[in-house]
């Protein structure tokens, strides 16, 4: 417990880190929402079945292929800090489209492709700047600190999204995610800011 309350201090203890550990747990709480009735909007407001489900998933699946390909270089043409606002934007408008999408599989599974392509590049970004940014002798316990922000929220997440879902509906869940990766987008927008990540690594 000690080396991950060293690790979460570390982490808040700048702006750019914190900014990032603030969008890293809203997003996992969000996406954990998310996941955690994915199988019932596609069976329910898509009327897919199991094939059809499993071909949801591999959409997500092909995004994670095709942003192995295009990642690096959205990096290198946008910059850490572009790249990162960037696909938080991302997030709210696929997050917000599936919500208000007709139940149209063809477009949601495209929808779900684009989705996995922008959380890869989050990922991408935000993880080789904690790396980049923490000293070597901290990085075992920033990383510990890290997940236990994230996958402790994993739970909450999902147990929102099932509280969501059974009070307003399968697609207000995606309006809630929506909302709240916007939240995260507006409070961590200055402090990812491409003079955030100059000060940081000069």
């Amino acid at each position: 417990m000690r080396g991950i309350a060293e690790g979460l201090r570390f982490l808040v203890g700048t702006r750019l880190l914190r900014s990032i550990t603030i969008a890293v747990a809203l997003g996992a709480f969000s996406s954990s929402a998310g996941l955690a009735v994915f199988v019932l909007y596609s069976h329910e407001v898509l009327g897919l079945g199991s094939f059809g489900y499993g071909l949801m998933m591999t959409a997500m699946a092909a995004g994670w292929v095709v942003s192995s390909f295009v990642v690096s270089r959205i990096v290198a043409k946008l910059g850490y800090s572009w790249s990162m606002r960037g696909a938080q934007i991302g997030l709210v408008v696929t997050q917000g489209l599936i919500a208000v999408l007709p139940p149209w599989p063809v477009a949601v599974a495209a929808v779900v492709l684009v989705q996995s392509v922008v959380v890869m590049v989050w990922n991408v970004c935000s993880q080789s700047s904690r790396q980049r940014l923490t000293p070597s002798g901290l990085l075992g316990r920033v990383l510990t600190g890290h997940r236990a922000l994230a996958w402790g929220l994993l739970p909450l997440g999902a147990l929102t999204g099932g509280v969501v879902a059974s009070w307003a509906g399968l697609r207000s869940v995606w309006l809630v995610v929506a909302a709240i990766q916007l939240v995260a987008l507006a409070v961590t927008w200055r402090g990812m800011s491409p003079r955030e990540f100059a000060a940081a690594t000069s």
